[in-house]
């Protein structure tokens, strides 16, 4: 089972692939990944699309990630969402902030 996360440069838009998990193993990556490409500026899709499992790390980096980008006028876009990954944000709330 894959324990990072793979990213993809496209012009300006970096894709974050996550694994079949997003839980405090792979968090990490993802976390380390969003500063990184937030700091740049750069507009980041994390891309769900393979995630099968999210925990509490998993939707805190995704909030961090989103906090970050909003101070430094960067954007980040979630695409891919499986139903179990989408019923997970949703109920953590989540989703709402992606949609204003």
């Amino acid at each position: 089972m894959p324990t990072s996360v793979n990213s993809e440069l496209t012009q300006s838009t970096v894709v974050l692939r996550v694994p079949g998990r997003l839980d405090v193993i792979t968090a990490k990556f993802l976390g380390r990944d969003l500063k990184a490409n937030v700091q740049k500026g750069t507009y980041v899709k994390i891309d769900l699309s393979q995630t099968t499992f999210i925990d509490s790390t998993g939707i805190n980096t995704i909030l961090e990630g989103l906090i970050q980008a909003k101070k430094r006028q960067a954007k980040i876009a979630l695409k891919g969402l499986t139903p179990q990954v989408r019923v997970a944000l949703e109920l953590a709330g989540v989703l709402a902030h992606f949609r204003q």
